[in-house]
């Protein structure tokens, strides 16, 4: 005779009940399964996470520039929280929650469906949790019939969006998680009008454009990602002399050190390149006290290493010189010798 899980709700055999000689009324499998949370749970460390507060306008120059510092290997994965107006009488819970993933969309270029009905609170219909799914999400995916029609590619990317609204609280906590980044297809074909405004325009940053954009063109006609796009192609003609991102550098220091920034420390063996140089503040800030080195790796599409000295004056911290290494040609057997 099968029995019915009080957890999972399927009906095994018996035996299935029997755990470390002892009968229950949940699965072997699911008692298993939920120890495992448990245990993971708790190797997390407890620390008290500080979470980022980001303008509702901002949020998809935000999304694109996480974008653009990844690879395609890596997963994308933040808890902020956005900051909604939401003084309009007109506004809801479902009409903040649309406009979140539009942003979302507009800055990551994937497209969004509702994953799950939305939790409402049943004592405060303006306090609910909206769920979404990535429309080609391998989990996502139906029994797909033989037919004419090609089929959607899917990814097995696990990725979801959950969006936490309290209006009454004047809190909207957004949660992404996108394990696997894959290809996305960006279309920056752009009139001719536009670029050229882009490029008259170099001086703002891409939000400025933006808006700048926005009260001359169609906005049908540009988007976040082409602004962009375009932006980043006219400005890297003014430092970029090299597809190899430290040469270009090392270039760029050489050809430009009247600006301030003096290079002082340069080694380029066949395995190492690094590169060394001095900010202008480092003339300027008289009274110096305090003093450390912040190091970072693979935080750059080059997957390089950069470590900077940092001052700190009057409880603010200025840069005072950064060394660029990259050290990716290096084999294992010989990494420890090289350094």
């Amino acid at each position: 005779m099968m029995k019915k899980c009080t957890s999972c709700t399927r009906q095994h055999p018996p035996e299935a009940f029997v755990l470390d000689r002892k009968s229950n009324k949940t699965c072997a499998t699911c008692v298993t399964n939920k120890a495992k949370t448990r245990a993971d749970k708790k190797t997390i460390p407890n620390h008290k996470q500080i979470i980022e507060t980001i303008p509702l306008n901002n949020l998809n120059e935000y999304v694109v520039e996480l974008m653009d510092s990844l690879e395609n290997s890596m997963g994308l994965f933040f808890t902020i929280y956005v900051d909604v107006n939401m003084s309009d009488q007109n506004c809801s819970i479902k009409s903040i929650a649309n406009i979140i993933v539009n942003n979302i969309e507009e800055g990551d270029s994937y497209f969004w469906v509702v994953k799950t009905a939305p939790r409402i609170s049943t004592c405060n219909e303006n306090i609910g949790t909206f769920y979404f799914g990535y429309s080609q999400s391998s989990k996502l995916a139906c029994n797909y019939k033989k037919s004419n029609c090609p089929r959607i590619e899917h990814f097995n990317c696990n990725r979801t969006l959950i969006i936490h609204i309290d209006m009454p609280m004047a809190n909207v906590t957004v949660k992404l998680k996108h394990e696997i980044l894959h290809e996305r297809s960006v279309d920056v074909t752009t009139l001719e009008e536009i670029k050229q405004a882009i490029q008259e325009n170099i001086h703002m940053d891409p939000v400025q454009l933006r808006t700048y954009l926005y009260d001359k063109f169609d906005l049908l006609k540009i988007t976040l990602q082409q602004i962009r796009y375009w932006w980043l192609f006219f400005t890297q003609n003014f430092y970029k002399s090299d597809d190899n991102y430290v040469n270009s550098a090392y270039s760029f220091l050489k050809s430009n050190q009247a600006t301030g920034c003096e290079l002082c420390y340069e080694l380029i063996t066949s395995q190492i390149t690094a590169i060394g140089f001095i900010t202008p503040l480092y003339g300027k800030i008289k009274q110096i006290f305090e003093i450390h080195c912040n190091a970072t790796y693979k935080t750059t599409k080059g997957r390089f290493e950069l470590y900077g000295l940092i001052c700190n004056v009057k409880g603010a911290e200025y840069p005072l010189a950064y060394l660029i290494l990259d050290t990716t040609k290096i084999s294992d057997e010989e990494s420890q010798n090289e350094r």
